[in-house]
């Protein structure tokens, strides 16, 4: 998907890098398809909780020394062509948890850890157009989205003079294995 596409991108200008995912089978076999192995660290996380997210910096700052930047692009869908009244509570939750806690997390720990040892690092979230221009059935992930734009803009605003630098993509439609059922 677009965090393999993003990662395999940062490698070939050798850049160190840290992948993250909550299947290990599936992150060892991303890890292994990235290749430079010396320069690419698998971490097995759920970021949408805040202990996840502090292991992810722990494991990175441990194997590499130091962040420059973090690339929030973990995403889930949900189900779609499912009316909001018809969306599972167990599913709400895990939309938001991946799309909007898991990058909020994510920014305070490693936020933190940037203030703390002065790295000027950057963050960037990446959305989607369903933010704006919601695609019915799709509830969940739209709100998600959209809520991560509104993040994106109050973490840049508390890191003014931080030297951090927090931006958001918008992605529109991209043919990923999550996506592919409206292709």
């Amino acid at each position: 998907g677009i965090g393999h596409v993003l990662a395999a991108a940062f490698l070939q200008k050798g850049a160190r890098v840290v992948i993250n995912g909550r299947r290990a089978d599936v992150l060892a076999k991303a890890a292994s398809a990235l290749g430079h192995s010396g320069r690419v660290h698998a971490v097995c996380a759920d970021i949408a909780s805040a202990e996840g997210a502090q292991e992810l910096l722990q494991q990175s700052v441990e194997r590499f020394g130091s962040v420059d930047v973090l690339i929030n692009n973990a995403a889930v869908m949900g189900t779609k062509d499912r009316p909001a009244w018809e969306v599972p509570a167990q599913e709400w939750v895990q939309v938001l948890g991946a799309n909007l806690h898991g990058p909020f997390f994510c920014a305070r720990a490693f936020m933190q850890w940037m203030v703390k040892t002065k790295v000027s690092g950057r963050i960037i979230n990446v959305s989607s157009g369903a933010a704006n221009a919601p695609v019915k059935g799709l509830i969940a992930y739209a709100v998600s989205k959209s809520a991560l734009d509104a993040l994106t803009l109050g973490l840049a605003a508390d890191a003014d003079g931080t030297g951090i630098m927090v931006t958001g993509l918008q992605l529109g439609s991209t043919k990923t294995d999550m996506a592919r059922s409206f292709f």
